[in-house]
């Protein structure tokens, strides 16, 4: 179980807390089997039976720790707190022996060898990187070369083996656990100075070898973890919480012609699949423009190559997020199983932090289908209709000489969208243009329909479904299709009078929210929907053969995103210029 970017390490001891029972029931059932048949797990419980009789639970989260967890963090400080936080969980279960040599308590597991210090992605990942990016004089160089690198690679393999054994068994040689140690470390040294040597000479010639050193703090994954790598064909598990970082903040990673990412995030997952066992469970917490974004299309891209089961899950920030304090940013969870190829999406969730114990057990999944962008959404019958091909694209409702229509930039609860620019003072007298407000010129023709459709709840429910959660952008408005022309003449006209009653009303929905020195309008569409309620369900007969079916399935997406309890007024939410973190 390898976190790549472990920091202080609470994904490995989660993951330590979750394999706990299991080595529990794993004993359990041995001692049953080797009760009926002597010869069965005789080594694996002689070896607990040899020095743990006493202390099982100690055996138990040593042997995890041993031979299960793995962790990589690019700051040196904050592997040793991981590692301490590994120590005290197993210092906590010893058994102290007042009349034994110190105090009857075994020396604590090197794990040095398991949690490291590099960058997880500079270095290289398997023998195939290091081949590849070697130069030779001629083919025998390079035949020589593989040859000392397999055979160091071998070496090391079998020195790290004895050495976590000597630890495992507690055999009682100090000396040769010390000479194991300084065995490894000798070899791992001198094989990393050649691989970083080549590294350099291969991505930047011509630079200072130290400086260059200190800066990028190469870490190759071949020869630190060479029998996992190349044993077990990678690691069975890779979880953790990648650190979400503008790649414009980062000075060693070179965007390729095959893979660009806007975020440190998009590299460590592209670093994680070259890791992964083949039959390997793969999960991270991420931002949620995962799912989405255009920055991130060759990331989905990878994981979509992967080929197996994935699942999402989206959680907003507001009015609580995953992470509290000040990191608080709208998360997606997703989860790479082997086992099938089908993909699953949760909706967005917002929540309130009491439902935080429930938040997991609740989620509920639903199969898609689109290769692009992930919807927020665990509606299969939505997600058909949002990618419906039907009509023409909304888009084709804008015209140079059209009529403007004026949207927030900023929706949460609704779309805020208006015939008349939402007005703004400076003081209770002097008018000022507001900035944050998207217009868009619609033609004559579609005018009428379009604003009806925008402040409705199709639109407003496929923005919760392919949006971000705070941003309104024309794409969100425009890229979908509707059947425009279909419209009959007695729809159209019942639209008509629809769209009277709307402007009619919309003065009475203006509420204003100061915002640095300036009483900023809107009108708040949220309060017209038992007018655009009528006008939807004209509409959704030109999009399903069950209008009323779609009508439903919509009103439970919204019901479940818009939050209105609680004493936080949707209205007030969706009003205010939220800050964008």
């Amino acid at each position: 179980i390898l976190d790549p970017t472990c920091g202080s390490g609470a994904f490995l001891f989660a993951a330590l807390n979750i394999l706990e029972p299991l080595y529990e029931g794993c004993i359990e059932r041995m001692r049953q089997f080797n009760d009926g048949n002597a010869n069965l797990f005789k080594d694996e419980l002689a070896e607990i039976d040899a020095k743990y009789r006493s202390n099982v639970q100690y055996f138990i989260y040593k042997s995890i720790i041993l031979r299960n967890l793995y962790g990589v963090d690019i700051m040196a400080e904050a592997t040793e707190i991981a590692k301490l936080r590994l120590f005290l969980k197993m210092v906590a279960v010893v058994d102290v022996a007042p009349d034994e040599p110190n105090l009857g308590l075994d020396p604590l597991p090197d794990v040095d060898f398991n949690i490291r210090c590099g960058n997880t992605l500079v270095g290289y990942a398997n023998k195939q990187d290091a081949l590849n990016s070697a130069t030779y004089a001629d083919f025998f160089t390079a035949q020589e070369f593989r040859q000392r690198m397999e055979d160091e690679l071998d070496l090391i393999a079998k020195t790290y083996s004895h050495f976590k054994t000597l630890q495992l068994t507690q055999e009682e040689n100090a000396e040769a656990y010390k000479q194991a140690k300084q065995d490894l470390g000798r070899r791992l040294r001198a094989l990393n100075d050649t691989l970083n040597q080549q590294l350099h000479q291969a991505t930047a010639p011509g630079t200072d070898y130290t400086r260059w050193l200190a800066s990028h703090q190469p870490f190759h994954w071949i020869a630190e973890f060479y029998d996992i790598i190349h044993g077990n064909g990678g690691f069975d598990v890779i979880i953790g919480n990648p650190p979400y970082v503008s790649i414009r903040k980062i000075n060693y990673i070179r965007p390729t012609e095959n893979f660009k990412c806007s975020d440190l995030y998009g590299y460590v997952i592209k670093r994680v699949f070259q890791l992964l066992s083949v039959c390997g469970t793969h999960g991270f917490i991420v931002m949620h423009n995962l799912a989405f974004s255009k920055n991130f299309k060759d990331v989905r891209k990878i994981i979509r190559e992967r080929n197996g089961a994935e699942f999402y899950s989206f959680f907003s920030r507001i009015p609580s997020g995953l992470f509290s304090g000040d990191v608080r940013v709208r998360n997606c969870i997703y989860i790479i199983n082997p086992v099938g190829h089908a993909r699953y999406a949760s909706r967005l969730h917002r929540w309130f932090t009491e439902q935080r114990d429930t938040l997991f057990a609740t989620l509920k999944y639903a199969q898609f289908t689109g290769d692009g962008e992930i919807p927020m959404l665990n509606c299969a019958e939505l997600e058909k209709v949002y990618n419906s091909k039907k009509g023409i694209s909304l888009s084709t409702a804008q015209s140079r000489q059209g009529i403007p229509m004026f949207f927030k930039k900023v929706a949460y609860n609704c779309i805020n969208a208006s015939n008349v620019m939402p007005p703004a003072f400076i003081d209770s007298t002097t008018p000022v243009q507001q900035t944050k407000i998207l217009t868009l010129l619609i033609g004559d023709k579609y005018y009428k329909t379009f604003l009806l459709l925008a402040c409705g709840k199709w639109i407003l429910s496929r923005w919760l479904t392919y949006g971000d959660d705070f941003h309104l952008m024309a794409k969100d408005v425009l890229s979908a299709n509707f059947p425009f022309t279909n419209i009959s003449s007695e729809d159209n006209d019942k639209l008509n009078a629809i769209y009277e009653e709307f402007v009619d009303a919309l003065p009475s929905t203006l509420q204003f929210k100061l915002n640095a020195g300036i009483n900023i309008g809107t009108y708040n569409t949220k309060k017209l929907w038992h007018i655009t309620d009528k006008s939807d369900l004209i509409l959704y007969k030109y999009l399903t053969d069950d209008p009323i079916a779609l009508h439903e399935l919509i009103e439970s997406h919204i019901a479940s995103c818009v939050i209105t309890d609680k004493g936080v007024a949707g209205d007030e939410l969706n009003g205010g210029e939220e800050d964008e973190g």
